[in-house]
């Protein structure tokens, strides 16, 4: 890159040095003597500086650009060729140890293919490196070919009048370049200023319209639940299971034992390390951190505190396997996870904790430790009482999801019991493509995306170029897995999971989105939402909960939970009911136009 620059420069340079101020004769002719009056001078210079040397300068800068582009693509491709190689090893030594002995042919195969496809990818490479070299030899020899033909065009007596128009339109492009500037400037303001109060518009408009369809009893009309949608929703573990065992590595759900695919939060983690810091010095530092179901509270306290420090204290991860109702249970909880022996009573967590060396708590899930009914908080207000009393020798980590943070704050005043609140920020498009597509990129298979039939309709698509539509493709899929997923990073690796058509020949097959309309889910009963309301709260329930929380006898409560089911809204995990994952997020619109949530 900075041979580039200094090409560039060193051209500029000497473009700089010429003389100002030419003369010239119109049809020079060597034999005769011309009078002063015949001479007609021109300034080069000027026309080096804003004509000239100005398209040399663009063309150093582009060419710079392009090439630190290419540079950073072979550097992450190289990057990939490590992880493609390790990911497919560590797959096989763990899909070995998991599987029989008459499989290890299998796993052989299977770990060859991903070296094989690490080949196809270092191939690839190289050949990108070759036509890298030939594109910026060719454009350079160009470009030194037109600078050069560009200054003997100046030496030609017969370009005298040309010279002089080029000059002046040069001169009056220097001049017009400010107030170019200028006007683009406050330009770009009242375009800004114009979107801004034309959205509020609109949203003043849409709102007004909305209480007026209210009060008059009008509702969108909402579509049946398709068969395509219940195929889509069918996508279950044996689905995932089909796939290639290190695409079922790679998109795991899990919280990440190492950083190779962490995308760091840096508010999140500053906040937390901030907070630990004041911990050690002496200070009342309980700390809650929530978010959206699936936003990686999980992975960023695998982040934290790395455990093969001997500067760090101990991290001991508490996550309840059920609702916890009495005193007694979380007692068991805690002592199960702190010493692998349940404590007797507070004194005895007490006498325990003060025999320690200083420790850390991270309390996973929080909302199982209550239930949205009269005296359904006695659990959660003994755990503030432990905080409150073990906290000089033990730094608690809560975390909450976010929708049962909110209530418990307006029920019990969630908020007021922890000093420090970490509220997980919702990622940026940029960064969920870019963790999708390095998870996949490291799996060495090629990747398709598939047109739907509205797009092969469009005959502006249709007429593309193939690579061009792949990028249509690919920014379509991405915006409408946003719209589906709202930056939750777990419920887009699911749904990624869920869209693959095919793998064949080393390529992944992916579907188009446009056939996913969650609009149903406005058709459902009111008991129905009540209970997805529930589910939301409470993460997951079984019948015999779900009729405590709504008041209503347990049959009711298990046809109700069976009905959502069977249409797929909710998934029945060993009797314990949860609110779908690919309808997560449509389930919390639905529920906020209802006035439920906020």
């Amino acid at each position: 890159m900075n041979l580039i620059e200094r090409a560039a420069e060193s051209v500029l340079k000497d473009l700089s040095e010429m003389t100002n101020k030419r003369s010239l004769i119109a049809r020079f002719d060597p034999a005769k003597a011309y009078p002063q009056r015949a001479l007609k001078g021109v300034s080069t210079y000027r026309l080096i500086q804003f004509e000239i040397g100005a398209r040399w300068n663009r063309f150093a800068v582009s060419l710079k650009q392009q090439t630190q582009k290419d540079l950073e693509n072979i550097y992450d491709q190289l990057q990939n060729l490590g992880r493609i190689n390790l990911i497919n090893l560590e797959a096989a030594l763990v899909e070995l140890d998991d599987k029989k002995e008459h499989t290890a042919s299998n796993v052989y195969q299977d770990a060859r293919s991903g070296l094989e496809r690490a080949l196809m990818q270092y191939k690839a490479m190289l050949e990108f490196c070759d036509n890298m070299y030939i594109k910026l030899d060719q454009s350079v020899n160009k470009a030194v070919t037109d600078l050069v033909s560009a200054l003997l065009d100046l030496a030609i007596n017969e370009n005298t009048e040309v010279i002089r128009l080029r000059i002046h339109r040069a001169d009056i492009r220097k001049s017009l370049s400010k107030s170019y500037t200028f006007f683009i400037r406050i330009l770009k303001v009242l375009y800004v200023k114009t979107r801004a109060l034309f959205g509020l518009v609109k949203k003043g408009t849409g709102a007004g319209i909305g209480t007026l369809k209210a009060k008059l009893g009008i509702q969108d009309q909402a579509k049946e639940i398709t068969t395509d949608i219940s195929e889509f929703l069918s996508f279950d573990y044996e689905d995932i299971q089909r796939l290639p065992f290190v695409y079922q590595r790679l998109f795991s759900s899990e919280p990440l034992k190492d950083d190779s695919f962490y995308l760091h939060r840096k508010k999140e983690s500053e906040q937390l390390a901030a907070t630990y810091q004041k911990w050690r010095e002496g200070q009342f530092m309980p700390c809650l951190i929530y978010g959206e179901k699936g936003s990686g509270v999980s992975t960023l306290m695998e982040m934290f505190l790395p455990q093969n420090n001997e500067e760090t204290c101990r991290l001991i991860k508490i996550t309840p396997g059920k609702r916890i109702y009495k005193a007694g249970d979380l007692l068991d909880l805690l002592g199960r996870s702190i010493r692998n022996k349940a404590f007797k009573d507070l004194d005895d967590l007490y006498t325990y904790i003060e025999q320690q060396a200083p420790f850390c708590i991270f309390l996973d899930k929080l909302h199982f430790m209550y239930m949205r009914q009269p005296k359904g908080f006695e659990v959660l207000k003994l755990l503030f009482s432990i905080i409150s009393t073990s906290s000089e020798k033990v730094f608690w980590i809560c975390s909450c999801g976010q929708y049962s943070a909110d209530y418990l704050n307006k029920t019990i005043g969630l908020f007021g019991y922890f000093p420090v609140l970490i509220q997980m920020q919702a990622l940026e498009l940029e960064k969920i493509i870019k963790i999708i597509l390095l998870r996949h990129r490291a799996s060495g298979y090629d990747l398709s995306y598939m047109p739907s039939n509205r797009d092969l309709a469009d005959k502006k698509f249709t007429k593309m170029e193939e690579s061009k539509q792949q990028e249509v493709l690919e920014t379509k899929y991405f915006s409408m897995l946003n719209q589906i997923t709202e930056s939750n990073i777990s419920f887009a690796l699911l749904l990624w999971l869920a869209s693959i058509h095919s793998i064949d020949n080393n390529r992944v097959y992916l579907e188009s989105l446009d056939k996913l309309d969650f609009s149903f889910l406005y058709n459902q009963p009111r008991e129905a939402v009540f209970a997805l309301h529930a589910l939301l709260l409470h993460e997951s329930l079984n019948p015999e909960e779900l009729a405590a929380v709504l008041n209503c006898p347990q049959r009711q409560a298990a046809l109700l939970l069976m009905r959502l089911n069977d249409r797929g809204i909710v998934l029945d995990e060993d009797g314990f009911y949860k609110i779908h994952p690919l309808l997560y997020r449509s389930t919390i619109q639905m529920l906020r136009d209802n006035n439920l949530i906020y």
